[in-house]
């Protein structure tokens, strides 16, 4: 947030920095208020994770600002969401995700009359998913960054500790939901393999609609990709399903095949052989 200028202008200075606080801020009364202490935001993060990727608790920012001043709560709301809404936090093979969820008006306990808004932001996990080989979300990953050179790829492409998706450059999640046996029995050279793969898909909503049909139509053409040994995976079934929350609910869930080579079995050498005559 601190590096959002339209976020920072609006904000009192405490001891030379914008009044961002964590759990509590500093009393009215500190020297180190730079003039009137507001408005200013504390945020609260509650973030333990639960089902389907999601962390419950969340995130909350509260946004106070004194009854009377040029700065009203509203001016807050675009800032905010420009700097939060979708925005991605990475460390190592693990990425959060924020997605703005509502603003509730608050009740303060300040004896100065005081007028507060929370923004609610849900956390979303997003881990790395390419850890098998071969691996269908590598190659379904392989064939989307083919289609669209500018696009992130989460779990795959370097990212930033902070980062925000931007509507010129899509961004794409795909995430291994399902494996199952195949529905062709085992060969002495092969085991097949039916995957389920939920693809989300985060951009401006004119630019996401183009996404989601030119890679339906081009999924629908290709028929099957190819996997990092060679082998295909064979395009199934391509089930479409836009939703409000493109970082919980996938756009796409696509069902497709591979086979894999058996591993062979460890034979124990035979160490001795006894033989009695009877």
């Amino acid at each position: 947030m601190c590096d959002s200028a339209d976020l920072v202008n609006l904000l009192a200075k405490y001891n030379g920095k914008p009044a961002i606080f964590q759990r509590r801020a500093p009393d009215d009364s500190d020297e180190l208020w730079e003039g009137d202490p507001y408005p200013q935001i504390i945020y609260e993060t509650e973030l333990k994770e639960g089902m389907e990727r999601e962390f419950t608790g969340g995130i909350h920012l509260h946004v106070f600002c004194k009854s009377g001043q040029p700065v009203k709560p509203e001016d807050f709301k675009n800032p905010i969401l420009e700097a939060m809404d979708c925005c991605f936090f990475s460390k190592e093979n693990v990425i959060l995700g924020t997605k703005w969820n509502h603003t509730d008006s608050g009740v303060t306990e300040n004896q100065t009359a005081v007028e507060e808004s929370i923004y609610a932001f849900d956390g979303m996990l997003f881990t790395k998913q390419e850890t098998m080989e071969p691996d269908p979300v590598t190659a379904l990953n392989n064939w989307i960054k083919k289609m669209y050179e500018n696009s992130v790829i989460l779990g795959r492409d370097p990212l930033e500790d902070i980062w925000k998706a931007e509507n010129s450059e899509p961004t794409v999640y795909c995430r291994l939901e399902s494996l199952v046996p195949g529905p062709y029995k085992d060969t002495w050279y092969s085991s097949w393999i039916t995957a389920g793969i939920r693809v989300h898909i985060i951009a401006e909503q004119s630019k996401k609609l183009s996404i989601i049909r030119e890679i339906s139509e081009q999924l629908a053409g290709t028929e099957k990709l190819t996997m990092s040994d060679g082998g295909p995976l064979l395009i199934m079934k391509v089930n479409y399903n836009d939703t409000l929350n493109p970082l919980k609910h996938r756009q796409f869930f696509i069902e497709c095949q591979y086979g894999v080579t058996p591993k062979e079995e460890e034979k124990q050498p035979i160490r001795s052989i006894d033989i009695q005559e009877g």
